[in-house]
């Protein structure tokens, strides 16, 4: 993920929340939250993938996990998400690091990544969370 490449794709986050860039073929979504993500894995895996998203929690870096994303990019990512990354050995490139990523009123955590703060299983994660989105 070259900063070309970086420069080329966060440019389109613009209009979109999210880009899954996968051999070749790219999926966009204007969606907010976990749920392009969601989407995406109902028929779907990240390998090979890269992803471009405007803000990743814990929630999304354990999505990104289970589908076996390649690399990912965001302009804001949580410390969480982080370490999950890292623990995975996920390769990233961000803008910024929150400490949490706050819900849409900003009145606090966002709920996804309030409900993930226990969870460090992938699989579990994905149950958990795609039970809690409606698709």
């Amino acid at each position: 993920m070259t900063e070309e490449y970086i420069k080329e794709k966060s440019a389109l986050l613009e209009k979109y929340t999210c880009i899954i860039d996968k051999d070749g073929k790219i999926f966009t979504s204007i969606d907010r939250g976990i749920k392009p993500l969601i989407v995406y894995l109902k028929e779907n895996d990240f390998q090979n993938a890269v992803i471009v998203d405007r803000v990743i929690g814990k929630a999304a870096a354990l999505l990104m996990v289970y589908g076996k994303v390649e690399s990912v990019y965001a302009k804001t990512i949580s410390k969480s998400a982080i370490d999950v990354f890292n623990e995975f050995k996920v390769r990233f490139k961000c803008d910024t690091v929150a400490e949490y990523i706050i819900n849409r009123d900003k009145s606090g955590m966002c709920p996804m990544e309030q409900l993930c703060q226990e969870i460090s299983s992938p699989l579990e994660a994905y149950k958990v969370l795609s039970a809690k989105v409606k698709i």
